[in-house]
Formats: C-alpha cells, sequence, structure tokens
C-alpha cells in the first residue's frame, strides 16, 4: 500500500510539474510553459546566471520529456562553452600626478575609476588637456591641433563643444569609446576622462562588444582636476575651459606644465559557462534521415536589466515574456508536436535553444563553429524570435530570398491561415537565424514585431496573444512538414540587398561583424555580396587589424574609422587570415 501511495504521489508531482501537456500546439500549454519561462524566479535569464541556468534545465527536462535524443556533450543536452558575461575593476588600479616632484595620490572608486572597455596595464607619462578628444575636418574642429598626444595621458572631457545640445552636429563624437578610440589613434597612451558638470562615474558594465580600447582609460572627478591645474600654477578651472571652447568654437587645448602622471588600470573581464540546449528527433526516411532541419529560439534575455534595456536605470527583473520567452516556448511546442509525428517525418529536427543572443548571438555563433551535426546536411534553419504579441494578423518573416522554395510555400500555406505578411528577402537581422545565413543555409526568421514593452520589465506573460501565437506555431509546423516532403535539398541563394542608411556614415565596406569570439581587432562574420569588401578579396573569419593608418581594435574603431571616408577614397585594409597578415586596397562606395 505504501509503495503504490508513493507512486501516486510521484505521478502527482510529475505532473504538477511539468504540467499534463497537448501532443497539439495548445494555448494552455504555452502558457504553462512561459510562466515558468518567464517567471521572476529565473530573474530575467541574463545569459551566464542562475536564472539562465533554471531555463536551460527546464528546456532540457522537456526536450526529455518529448522523447528527444540529447546530442549534446557527454550525452547530456547541453553544449557548453565559456563567454564573457561582466566585467569588473581589479584590486591594482592606481593613480597619482606628480607636479614638479610633489606626488598626489587619488584614491581608487572616490576620485577615479577605470572605464570599464579600458586596458589593463600601467603607464608613466607627461600630461596634455586634450580637449573634447575630437577631430571633426568637415566641421573644421580638431581638438588635437597644435598638441603632441603621441605617447602622453591626455585629460579629455565629457561632451562636445555643443554641450549636450540635442541634434547638435557634434553628436556622432560624443560617445566616450570615440574618444579614447580617437586618442589611441593618435598615439596616446593613456586617457582621462573628466565630466564637466558632474562628479559621478559611469555606470561600470560590460557592453559586449568584444574588445578593450588598446589604452588605459580611466575617470576622474572634475574637482580633483581644478585642484591639479591651481597646483600646476593655471588660475581657470574645467568649466572655464568649457565657456571658452563653447563661446569661441575653437579648441583649447594644451600642454600641463611640469605634470606626469602614474597611471595603472586592472580591468577583469569574468568568464561564465553557459550552454545552448539541443535535442535530436530523428526522422523515419533512411535515404534521407541524415539530412536535418534546424529549429531554433533563443532563451536568454536581459536578467536585471542594465546593458540592453530601455530603461537602464532601472533595477528591475526584465522578464521578457515575448522577447524571447515567446520563440523558447514555441520551440517547446513544436518539439512536442513534431515528436508525436515522427513517424511521417523523413528528415531528421534539430532543436536549439540558443543562449547569449542578447549579447551578440553568441550561443548560435559559438553552434555554427562548433556544429553537433554537420552544416552541409543542415537543409535549413526556421528562427523564432519575437512571436507573442500578433496585432491586427500582422506577421514578418525574414529569409525569404535566401531559397527559391520560400515564398512559394509561405504564400500557398497562407491562404489557409492568412496573415497579413510582410515578407523579408534579407537573411540577415538582429538574431540567430544570420549565424546561419552566413553558413549557406536558407533561413526564415518569424517575428510579429517590436512594441512598448520592449527590453523594459513590463514584458510579461499576460500581455503575450496565445491564440495569436497557436496560429504561428500551426503556420510553422505545416511549413516543416511540406519542407520535409521535398525531394531535393533546397538551394541556397545570397541576397544581395542594398546597404540600409545610417546617419554619421557615408560609406560601406560590405563586412557583417562576428561578435562571437573575443578577439583584438573587428572580426568578420560574413561579406555580402558586391560590396568594396568581396571586391577587395576580404573573406569571413578575417580579423580587420587596421584602416587607412588607423589601428583596429574593436568593432568601435572600425564604425568610428568608416566615418572619416567619402565614396571613392581608396584605403588600404590590413586582416589577419589565420597567421597570415594581408594588406588589401579597398574603394569605399556609397552607403545606399
Amino acid at each position: 500500500m505504501r509503495r503504490i501511495l508513493v507512486f501516486f504521489l510521484l505521478l502527482f508531482y510529475s505532473c504538477f510539474y511539468f504540467g499534463s501537456t497537448s501532443p497539439q500546439i495548445d494555448e494552455k500549454d504555452l502558457y504553462k510553459h512561459l510562466s515558468y519561462i518567464a517567471s521572476d524566479k529565473l530573474e530575467g535569464r541574463r545569459a551566464g546566471t542562475k536564472g539562465a541556468e533554471l531555463a536551460a534545465e527546464y528546456i532540457a527536462k522537456q526536450f526529455k520529456r518529448f522523447g528527444l535524443k540529447p546530442v549534446g556533450d557527454n550525452g547530456t543536452y547541453f553544449q557548453y562553452f565559456d563567454f564573457t558575461s561582466e566585467v569588473k575593476a581589479g584590486a591594482q588600479n592606481f593613480l597619482s600626478f606628480n607636479v614638479s616632484g610633489k606626488e598626489i595620490k587619488l584614491t581608487f572608486k572616490r576620485d577615479f575609476h577605470p572605464l570599464p572597455f579600458s586596458e589593463s596595464g600601467k603607464v608613466n607619462s607627461e600630461v596634455v588637456f586634450a580637449g573634447y578628444g575630437i577631430s571633426a575636418p568637415e566641421l573644421n574642429y580638431d581638438d588635437y591641433d597644435g598638441i603632441d598626444a603621441e605617447g602622453k595621458v591626455l585629460i579629455i572631457l565629457k561632451g562636445t563643444p555643443d554641450g549636450y545640445k540635442a541634434h547638435s552636429e557634434f553628436e556622432k563624437y560624443l560617445p566616450l569609446r570615440y574618444k579614447v578610440s580617437n586618442a589611441q589613434s593618435k598615439g596616446a597612451l593613456g586617457v582621462i576622462i573628466v565630466d564637466p558638470f558632474s562628479e559621478k562615474f559611469e555606470r561600470f558594465t560590460y557592453d559586449f562588444s568584444a574588445g578593450k580600447s588598446g589604452i588605459i582609460a580611466v575617470e576622474v572627478r572634475n574637482s580633483l582636476i581644478d585642484s591639479l591645474f591651481k597646483v600646476c600654477g593655471y588660475d581657470f578651472k574645467i568649466y572655464d575651459l568649457v565657456k571658452k571652447i563653447y563661446d569661441e568654437r575653437k579648441p583649447y587645448s594644451f600642454a600641463i606644465k611640469n605634470l606626469t602622471a602614474e597611471l595603472q588600470s586592472d580591468v577583469v573581464y569574468v568568464k561564465s559557462k553557459v550552454a545552448n540546449v539541443l535535442g535530436y528527433l530523428e526522422g523515419s526516411n533512411p535515404s534521407l534521415k541524415d539530412e536535418y532541419i534546424i529549429i531554433g529560439a533563443h532563451y536568454d534575455h536581459l536578467g536585471w536589466g542594465g546593458q540592453g534595456s530601455l530603461v537602464p536605470d532601472t533595477v528591475a527583473i526584465h522578464n521578457g515574456a515575448d522577447d524571447n520567452g515567446s520563440g523558447t516556448v514555441g520551440l517547446l511546442e513544436l518539439a512536442e508536436y513534431l515528436s508525436h509525428n515522427r513517424r511521417i517525418l523523413n528528415r531528421s529536427i534539430l532543436f536549439i535553444a540558443f543562449t547569449a543572443e542578447e549579447e551578440g548571438t553568441i550561443g548560435s555563433g559559438y553552434y555554427v563553429k562548433n556544429p553537433i551535426l554537420p552544416l552541409e546536411k543542415a537543409i535549413a534553419m526556421i528562427n523564432m524570435d519575437m512571436i507573442g504579441r500578433l496585432k491586427e494578423d500582422k506577421l514578418t518573416i525574414y529569409g525569404v530570398g535566401t531559397s527559391p522554395i520560400w515564398e512559394g510555400l509561405i504564400n500557398g500555406l497562407n491562404s489557409e491561415f492568412k496573415f497579413n505578411l510582410n515578407l523579408v528577402k534579407d537573411g540577415y537581422g538582429p538574431s540567430d537565424h544570420a549565424q546561419f545565413y552566413s553558413r549557406g543555409i536558407p533561413v526564415l526568421h518569424f517575428f510579429t514585431g517590436i512594441h512598448s514593452d520592449y527590453h523594459k520589465p513590463s514584458d510579461d506573460y499576460d500581455k503575450i496573444n496565445y491564440q495569436g501565437q497557436k496560429r504561428i506555431l500551426n503556420f510553422i509546423g505545416k511549413l516543416i512538414f511540406e519542407l520535409d516532403k521535398v525531394s531535393e535539398k533546397p538551394k541556397f541563394v545570397k541576397v544581395e540587398t542594398p546597404q540600409r542608411q545610417s546617419r554619421g556614415f557615408r560609406v560601406t565596406l560590405g563586412i557583417v561583424p562576428d561578435y562571437s569570439e573575443d578577439v583584438q581587432g573587428m572580426k568578420v562574420g560574413d561579406v555580402r555580396p558586391g560590396t568594396p569588401a568581396e571586391k577587395a578579396g576580404i573573406k569571413p573569419g578575417d580579423i580587420i587589424v587596421k584602416m587607412g593608418g588607423k589601428e583596429i581594435k574593436n568593432i568601435y574603431d572600425y564604425t568610428y574609422a568608416l566615418g572619416d571616408y567619402n565614396p571613392g577614397d581608396e584605403v588600404e585594409v590590413v586582416v589577419l587570415r589565420g597567421d597570415e597578415k594581408l594588406s588589401f586596397k579597398v574603394k569605399f562606395e556609397e552607403r545606399k
């Protein structure tokens, strides 16, 4: 009797924990899964946190319950890898000034703080005031005119000669990344950033850019720089210099007499072990089951906010019910539905829940470089990212130009579903499908649109349109069955798309950055057809380290360097290709 009671208790617990779910795509099941995935218990599922681990474990348990085969590491459902999840200020940060033999030591955290993208290292050099650190020849303004920055430590102001005026012509020169990048290109060894109007430091958060600045960069309180000017014999303060530059609309840079700085920065990049979650459903046709369809969605989100949040100063759980809890539970429903119908599947299905998408499609980037199954056997990749807010039947599908098969299949099915379709040919976009498209795999990406709760704490599961989500998943399910029936692997097409207009950039090189690896330089994820990069011979996997004589340490150096050129300009681009350093002559074209 006791054994029977224990059995029924275990059965009850199993049903309570997993819920009794339907083999069909079901609104109640979607709600059940999402009320856990997007619950406060998971604390926003930021990659590298306990909440994300709980989400991954839940997905793996569902995959097991649906009878999917584990194809991850060591017979598990997990494909583990390390990625940089946060940045911390180490214990060895130091700053002191020497004025004619007199030492002035600053206190770490109270008086100064490194910037999160600073290089770690030490420098001892003369100090130069370099205004706003801006070089803008098109505006006849250059803070570096008349000073020698080579080998020096520079004091640079936040803001621009227009202050913080909205729609200023100096707006593109406002970011600290630009100021530090420009200083590095001028040969400076270190940068001291000063806010003329505030004593507060920048938030010390990692921006997931996969690149440090190339030089030491710290922030110092403005009152301490005022005191330093006084000790050096100057009768003005930071604000006086700001007003002078603003009034006269010209730089006021100078070498500070009798002053040197000893500067040490200690910035620690923290690595976390994270995991993609994979489940495999084997097809039933002996001649076709080695080929497979990938169905994917990312399960991570923004945790407690910060980097990526549209309310960055708010510390609150960002549950990400739509982004991308909706895609995650859609993946689970399709896994159960297709597993229930496995006998009629010719080809196999690989389900992947990706991690670290919010940091730059890092999980999918890792997978395509370390595939569990041969990528050449994948006939298509179907991605779902934000499919929970269907409104007025508007459904966007990206990637319809990546294979000739797509438009006919989609339009044929839609005669039944009657969505108001927005079909986008391009296979690129800010989600995981782009990584597979760059590897020559036809893709589709399903999306119901941006809304007012996007990347905010208010993106909760009570706002999901479950009925609309069910319709979308039924559409995808039928699409997969139709795709599975085709006798030959669908042809891949590299879509030649016009470049999108981007404010502040006149030219394009035509490459797609790869954010999934920490490299010194700017790694090329893919090269768009017909662009200057392709014509010059630049290839995916190359790491751009120099452009037109400027050192490229990261994506920011690259984008700021682009801003220096006009259509028709020819420059030398230096790349690392494996162990080789290669040089290419690139002729820039207008960004259309």
